[in-house]
């Protein structure tokens, strides 16, 4: 409570990192401003039933595609635009496609691997002309231009009632030059370096609600930009400076690895000495300082330009949730209260991955040197994303101050039916995340899902208990909406809640269930064709500003030569191989079977792994997780297939005393390599790799 009127209920969000599947998490944003709005409608109407407190956004944190999210997310709040429609919305659902025009835009519209167009994309050669260095395998420019184009708010501020007036926002960086530290022992010092860094900013004028005070945010290193700055440029010239190294401090965060351009960010070392740590142990005595080099001469209370290169923030930390958390507490470290019926405040994570990484099977990773360095950098990213203190704390029961909203793709049930979620949620996630640029039909698909399933969430699971002890609604208000959701604990004993956030007006109308996207081969074809020019001019330009012999170079050029089409192909399959296992390319139907299609789509998959020219039932059974019998009758059932595409082809000179070899019928070997048992004339000393028996 701040002003005195009514009872607040505070809230921040924290993003977490996501590549393309960032368009997810803009959807979810993008329904909590319409529910948001619409509510705040109705009480200026003075719509009856409507609770008697507000919600207020008084902090925003992100990771990599999550920290651009949330900057543009902050810009497009600070405008207002016509929400756009469907076209023919569904019977009975709501007709707003989106209501955050250039969050929409940015995540949707612009970034994709092939422009329908034919307007800058993220393979085109752009980026190279004049002889340029490689500084990304990715045409990065284009992530450049959404970022600049995001800035273009040429039209008149109009702050959100609801949105504190100096929002505070984390983004997450990881910083490759290090800041050193150093702790002091009675015994000697401990010396230690961190690259897991952040910005802070305090963005004034977004919203008008003058939020409580934040002892940890409001005291922590910081920049303020205000909002009437920006608003009203009307051209590249007028943006004004802060507001660049805003858009650039978020790309800078989402500078995935080699995959895209890193970033510069310049700083000071006075934002480092002033700094705070979302650390739970009050020990604020002891705060650790930087250690900067002695030539320096940088005493705590003097500036020394601070420059850093910064590549993917989610590298380091993904999910950002603490910053927020610390920034909403009354008196940190004291955690907030969590009860349902005394909390009013709540931290929510938006976390667009909830499929979990593939479990290795048995002796997985071979002990080879490469296939070991691979495995490295993966468990590092891995482990970087396991934080059982703060995950526990949300899953415990009884929990009201921490959520997660993350993809939940479940069709509408038939009339006495039950609900099944659907084996894959986002259409982003195939390629690590990457897959949601191969398609803008992928990203639409997930920000609509990210608005049907925050509606969900608002409606079901941000919730407080009925009688809350400060909260309240008219009396019978939440019955007469039908909002009351009844829930059995753990110990047997019945609890009402009732949902924080009102579905009202505009917001209430059911968000339609987004249609699956698939790519159709036409298009993969091209995406292929595309990827094939992007690597050939990448590789070429490499070779020649990164080597200085020419006999290096010649060797370098005549391997890609002959390797083109191999290393082509192998990009072809791994695509194709997630494609369709994920059932998002056109022309793979599945036979008529009374088989799971996704376990059939698996070994499909498999059949498709670049890694393997032919495969055993064992060695698809390991790799899929089924049982040898039911990969044997799915093998069966294949082979029968109508089409090339789907059908498998069992390789003809297995002897008895060996197992079965099988691939597809688009993979099977020429005439000559089967007289040569898999050899290709290029390949005669070469067996075909095949499953390890």
């Amino acid at each position: 409570m701040t002003d005195g009127s009514k009872p607040t209920f505070e809230i921040g969000i924290a993003m977490s990192g996501a590549i393309s599947a960032g368009a997810y998490s803009a959807g979810v944003f993008d329904f909590l401003i319409q529910a948001l709005d619409a509510w705040e409608k109705a009480k200026a109407e003075g719509a009856p039933d409507l609770p008697e407190y507000d919600v207020r956004l008084k902090a925003l944190s992100g990771a990599s595609a999550g920290a651009i999210t949330a900057a543009i997310g902050v810009i497009a709040a600070g405008g207002r635009e016509a929400p756009a429609t469907f076209p023919s919305p569904a019977p009975g659902s709501q007709n707003i496609r989106f209501t955050l025009g250039r969050l929409y835009r940015s995540w949707v519209t612009r970034p994709t691997l092939v422009s329908p167009d034919g307007s800058p994309d993220l393979l085109s050669l752009k980026d190279l002309a004049g002889g340029r260095p490689v500084i990304s395998v990715l045409n990065a420019n284009v992530l450049t231009a959404i970022g600049a184009e995001a800035l273009e708010a040429t039209g008149t501020l109009s702050p959100r009632p609801y949105v504190a007036s100096s929002l505070h926002f984390y983004m997450m960086l990881s910083n490759l030059r290090g800041v050193p530290y150093a702790i002091h022992f009675s015994g000697g010092q401990y010396n230690m370096m961190t690259h897991a860094d952040r910005v802070h900013y305090v963005v004034e004028g977004i919203g008008t609600w003058k939020p409580s005070p934040s002892p940890f945010a409001d005291t922590d290193s910081g920049t303020s930009i205000a909002a009437t700055s920006l608003f009203g440029a009307t051209g590249a010239s007028t943006r004004p400076p802060e507001w660049l190294a805003f858009a650039n401090a978020a790309l800078a965060s989402g500078a995935f690895p080699i995959g895209l351009s890193p970033r510069v960010i310049a700083t000071a070392t006075s934002q480092y000495a002033k700094a705070k740590f979302p650390i739970s142990e009050d020990q604020s005595e002891l705060k650790p300082i930087p250690t900067w080099p002695d030539a320096w001469h940088v005493p705590s209370s003097q500036d020394y330009p601070f420059s850093f290169v910064s590549v993917d923030g989610g590298l380091i930390n993904n999910d950002p949730f603490e910053y927020v958390r610390f920034t909403l507490m009354k008196d940190p470290p004291r955690p907030n209260e969590r009860n349902a019926e005394k909390t009013d405040r709540a931290v929510i994570m938006i976390a667009p991955f909830p499929e979990g990484p593939p479990f290795l099977g048995d002796g997985e990773p071979p002990l080879g040197v490469l296939s070991i360095a691979r495995r490295v950098v993966t468990a590092l990213r891995q482990q970087v994303r396991f934080k059982p203190d703060q995950l526990l704390a949300v899953a415990a029961e009884g929990t009201h101050s921490r959520f997660m909203i993350s993809p939940h793709r479940v069709p509408p049930s038939t009339p006495g039916g039950e609900e099944r979620e659907e084996t894959f949620s986002i259409a982003s996630g195939l390629l690590g995340g990457f897959g949601g640029f191969v398609l803008e039909a992928f990203r639409d698909h997930d920000y609509q899902l990210g608005r049907r399933n925050c509606q969900y969430f608002l409606m079901r699971h941000l919730t407080i208990d009925k009688n809350h002890q400060t909260l309240h609604g008219p009396e019978g208000a939440a019955e007469r909406r039908n909002a009351v959701i009844s829930k059995t604990l753990s110990d047997g004993s019945m609890h009402d809640y009732v949902p924080i956030i009102p579905l009202v007006g505009d917001a209430l109308p059911e968000v339609p269930y987004p249609r699956w996207a698939r790519i159709d081969e036409n298009a993969f074809a091209l995406l292929v064709k595309r990827i094939e020019a992007r690597l050939v001019a990448v590789a070429r330009r490499l070779v020649s500003t990164e080597t200085t012999s020419a006999r290096m170079k010649l060797g370098l050029n005549f391997l890609l030569l002959v390797g083109r089409n191999r290393i082509v192909d192998y990009i072809r399959l791994t695509l194709l191989q997630e494609l369709v296992m994920r059932d998002q390319i056109e022309g793979w139907p599945l036979p008529a079977a009374d088989l799971r299609p996704d376990f059939v789509r698996a070994v499909l998959a498999a059949l498709l792994d670049p890694a393997f020219d032919l495969r055993t039932e064992a060695g698809i059974a390991r790799t899929t997780k089924l049982d040898t019998s039911l990969v044997r009758e799915i093998l069966s059932t294949l082979a029968g297939a109508a089409g090339a595409n789907c059908q498998v082809w069992l390789a003809p000179w297995t002897r008895t005393d060996e197992p079965l070899l099988y691939t597809l019928v688009s993979r099977r070997p020429s005439f000559l390599a089967t007289l040569l048992q898999g050899r290709t004339p290029a390949r005669l000393f070469a067996k075909p790799v095949v499953d390890r028996k």
